[in-house]
């Protein structure tokens, strides 16, 4: 399944983007927001890929979770992953925002998680999970991008089957 964003989607009220494979329908998963766009809802965007392949998600525009206790993104594969998740954000001016997280990701599967937060995140409340929470990770932030939790910057763990 593959979902690009090229203008803006506000959600009034609940995820502006919401999407979900569901066991091995499709192989994989990718969503892509490209540059000037902004996703806007209680929570940003939401992921989750019960499938084997790949989910990738591309944040090129800015990402904003606007209710309590959310994610700016929100990625999490299953445990019969076998191809990595990919999460990139790019250098836009609003980065990529959450109550709880700016971004949130678990590879359950048997492959690998990488993060490269070209941009900036910010979480707007203290919590746990700070800015990046990774299960487990390779996290990269960009030349010129800056991690803004109260608590946490960037918090990772390794507890995964995969590498």
């Amino acid at each position: 399944m593959q979902v690009t964003i090229d203008g803006d989607v506000t959600a009034n009220s609940g995820t502006a983007i919401f999407a979900r494979n569901d066991y091995d329908i499709s192989t994989y998963l990718s969503i892509t927001t490209n540059a000037g766009s902004t996703v806007t809802g209680d929570q940003g965007i939401y992921a989750r890929h019960e499938g084997s392949g790949a989910l990738t998600i591309t944040a090129n525009g800015s990402v904003a979770a606007t209710g309590t206790d959310n994610d700016g993104i929100y990625a999490r594969t299953s445990i019969d992953a076998m191809e990595n998740l990919t999460i990139t954000t790019g250098p836009s001016a609003g980065g990529v925002t959450g109550d709880r997280s700016g971004i949130y990701a678990q590879q359950f599967g048997y492959a690998a998680l990488d993060i490269t937060a070209n941009g900036n995140l910010a979480v707007t409340t203290a919590s746990l999970r700070g800015a990046i929470q990774t299960v487990p990770a390779m996290v990269t932030t960009g030349v010129g991008a800056t991690v803004t939790a109260d608590d946490t910057g960037i918090y990772a763990r390794n507890s995964a089957r995969g590498p």
